[in-house]
């Protein structure tokens, strides 16, 4: 730790991370490759409290050139924010987050928040005179300015020897902050998929009101995310156990003007655009990894028309189209 402050009462093992992450997508339309590097400090504050504090992390984004059908196809459907998806950019954040796990302890709790935000090397790179650092470009790639907070909150209750009801809440909320207007792509939620809403697809979710089969959107990201999952878990045999659970949440964008802002968060009407699904799994505990397999089926689905949305109570004529 590059001080020591002794009122935090830290347990002597804190050390400095050096980190290098890349990310490359390689698909028909286009080829993205994605560098961050990073350097923090991580430490206890005891047994069961973590942190992590990165005060410089930078991301180089570079999105390669696009095929012909797909430019044609932003071009037709004239999209900002998921043209902002695809851009080439660089950025730097100041980002820390916060964990309380008690999960195998008799309070069975989990608690993760994390704060992020971009712009402040910007701002003093700009206030020093660096050529470049003006109107949200840097180097002339456009540069993202945000505010970003996510929380996680985890429940286990233990029903018997080996019954357990397990809760899950979360919640992101990202805000641009410049001319941008939006988050970059990697910054951005979704929802969907095994560790989501798992009736849905990863990505396959929202936001809003919208779906991908009723825009035509190839990417479905937003800048907020609720999201609540309750499962019980109970023996089947040996190593072998069952579960019920039902899933519930979905994304929202804050500035996306296509589809009349359908998707956009409004208080009025989120708690109306709530997915929902149900199902069963299995799992199976190896001791140092557990073997997942759900199967999930669609309870509510928002995207659809008024006095459809309840699937469990119309799947004949969504079947059918009758």
């Amino acid at each position: 730790f590059p001080v020591t402050i002794d009122i935090w009462s830290l347990t002597g093992n804190e050390q400095t991370i050096y980190s290098l992450y890349y990310q490359r997508q390689q698909r028909i339309d286009f080829d993205r490759n994605v560098l961050r590097l990073g350097l923090g400090v991580t430490g206890l504050v005891h047994s069961n409290i973590k942190y992590e504090i990165y005060p410089l992390e930078l991301t180089y984004a570079n999105t390669g050139t696009l095929s012909r059908d797909f430019q044609n196809l932003l071009d037709r459907l004239y999209d900002p924010l998921l043209r902002s998806n695809f851009v080439s950019y660089f950025n730097t954040s100041l980002r820390g987050t916060w964990i309380r796990d008690r999960l195998r302890e008799s309070a069975g709790d989990y608690l993760r928040i994390g704060l992020e935000s971009s712009g402040n090397l910007y701002g003093l790179l700009g206030a020093v005179g660096v050529e470049g650092a003006r109107k949200d470009s840097l180097w002339g790639l456009p540069y993202f300015r945000y505010f970003k907070a996510d929380a996680e909150w985890r429940q286990h209750l233990q029903l018997n020897r080996e019954g357990v009801l397990a809760f899950r809440l979360l919640g992101t909320f990202g805000i641009p902050l410049g001319e941008q207007n939006a988050l970059p792509l990697e910054k951005r939620t979704f929802a969907g998929g095994t560790n989501s809403i798992r009736a849905w697809p990863v990505r396959g979710l929202g936001p809003g009101g919208l779906s991908n089969y009723a825009t035509g959107r190839l990417i479905q990201f937003g800048e907020i995310r609720l999201e609540s999952n309750a499962e019980w878990r109970f023996p089947i045999l040996g190593a072998l156990k069952g579960a019920l659970f039902v899933d519930a949440g979905n994304i929202w964008t804050l500035n996306d003007s296509s589809s009349g802002g359908l998707g956009n968060f409004r208080w009025n009407r989120f708690i109306r655009q709530i997915a929902l699904s149900q199902g069963a799994g299995l799992r199976y505990d190896f001791s140092y990894f557990v073997l997942r397999v759900d199967f999930a089926l669609k309870f509510r689905d928002p995207a659809l028309k008024d006095g459809q949305e309840w699937v469990v109570l119309n799947w004949k004529h969504i079947v059918t189209g009758k």
